[in-house]
């Protein structure tokens, strides 16, 4: 039996909201940015949640260490085209963090430095910028995108990963599945 922390609505609104730093520029000029940004943080690691995001940030010059991806953008299926080393594969149910997928976040972090890992989710990826963020040594960068908006970087420091784990605790359903 394995456990998943699910969402509830009003806390899915909640994270509908830019979580870090919004880049409001259409790639590259938004990877190129991006890149300004891991020069002054020096990243331990880099991760990105999301197949155009990941292939982006490849696409441009800034492979992550860790790519999360799912196979799918706004829903429509595609293919995706980050290389990877390794790729461990997950099943993450919509509005759930499943423990599988800390498992995995955790077992790729511990190898940094090894090339770019993918963790290919089944289901929905977007909510492991939570435990990515929560896992991810200090100074790491967390990216992903808000459709039609903005590349979003989330910065790993004590602070946010408190508000993160906070957050875990306050409200949220662990169903054992």
């Amino acid at each position: 039996m394995t456990s998943c922390i699910r969402f509830l609505n009003h806390d899915l609104l909640k994270l509908k909201r830019p979580l870090g730093i919004s880049i409001f520029s259409e790639p590259p000029k938004s990877i190129e940015k991006l890149k300004v940004i891991a020069e002054d943080f020096r990243p331990p690691l880099i991760i990105s949640v999301g197949d155009v995001v990941s292939e982006n940030l490849t696409r441009y010059g800034l492979d992550p260490s860790i790519a999360i991806v799912d196979g799918r953008s706004l829903r429509r299926r595609r293919r995706t085209k980050v290389e990877a080393v390794r790729v461990i594969r997950v099943i993450n149910e919509a509005s759930t963090l499943s423990s599988a997928s800390w498992k995995a976040l955790r077992e790729l972090i511990s190898r940094k430095g090894e090339g770019t890992s993918l963790i290919y989710v089944e289901g929905e990826e977007d909510l492991l910028v939570l435990p990515a963020t929560i896992l991810a040594p200090p100074r790491s960068l967390i990216v992903y995108g808000q459709p039609s908006e903005a590349l979003v970087v989330v910065i790993a420091c004590d602070y946010v990963k408190a508000a993160f784990t906070n957050f875990l605790k306050k409200g949220r359903v662990l169903v054992k599945q």
